[in-house]
């Protein structure tokens, strides 16, 4: 079985392990943008494996950019399926699912989204274009189906969760481990929390912080940035402990 994998994921190099992993089931083709985010990533894996980058359009953004030569690109693999890791609703899944259908190719796609948001034109559209048209889909986590059941998408959906830990790769830093608590101050015995990501209520950070509050030799170090900021320090502040919430920015900011 030949199968078509197409992520813009794959511009990260740990994301590219699955691709090996994959190919012991099926004889997998992946493509992933030329250019992504400022990286450029290197193609070609061994054994039965390969991967191509592809030019696209409005590269870096995650749900509007589309390849060019999509069509030439599905004409010469000629694939059996085509595995589109990306949201339903993004440009590439429905311009992917399009081509897919023209052709008679069966294609899947894959959802993270695990938050029932109404979408605007036209997302909304190609988002039921392609539950309309792709022959089924993976999600990464149960409530992230259920979205898509919310939703309408009526066919076959498996669970599969992503994106795991490779200890060999993410392994504890000691030195830089010891540095960063020096860097805000935690001593031996404290317990020291990190979040990273977008700070936005659904995130849920406010909830680390009231829990925090009943620790007394808790800390938080906080990597990341976002419209919840402000509210963030004002609960740390409320609940008494905005000595022990570092806020460090965006990741890069922390050295």
């Amino acid at each position: 079985m030949k199968v078509l994998y197409v992520s813009k994921a794959l511009a990260v190099a740990a994301y590219r392990d699955k691709i090996p992993a994959l190919a012991e089931h099926v004889d997998v083709t992946a493509v992933m943008p030329e250019q992504w985010l400022g990286q450029v990533p290197e193609a070609g894996l061994n054994g039965r494996t390969h991967v191509e980058t592809q030019a696209t359009w409005f590269a870096g953004r995650n749900h509007l950019h589309m390849y060019r030569g999509a069509g030439e690109m599905l004409r010469r693999f000629a694939p059996d399926l085509v595995h589109i890791d990306e949201e339903p609703y993004s440009a590439v899944t429905w311009q992917l699912a399009r081509l897919c259908a023209e052709r008679h190719v069966p294609a899947v796609f894959f959802a993270w989204q695990n938050l029932g948001k109404r979408l605007p034109p036209p997302f909304n559209a190609m988002r039921s274009y392609v539950f309309r048209n792709a022959s089924g889909a993976i999600a990464g986590t149960d409530t992230a189906a259920r979205v898509l059941r919310d939703f309408g998408y009526a066919k076959t959906v498996a669970v599969i969760p992503q994106l795991g830990v490779d200890p060999l790769r993410f392994r504890p830093d000691a030195m830089a481990r010891a540095a960063t608590r020096q860097q805000i101050g935690a001593v031996a015995d404290d317990l020291v929390v990190g979040y990273a990501g977008r700070l936005v209520h659904e995130k849920g950070v406010h909830v680390l912080l009231d829990a925090i509050r009943d620790i007394p030799n808790g800390r938080v170090l906080v990597v990341g940035d976002g419209p919840e900021r402000g509210a963030l320090a004002d609960v740390a502040s409320a609940n008494g402990i905005s000595e022990r919430v570092h806020f460090v920015g965006p990741a890069g900011s922390l050295e």
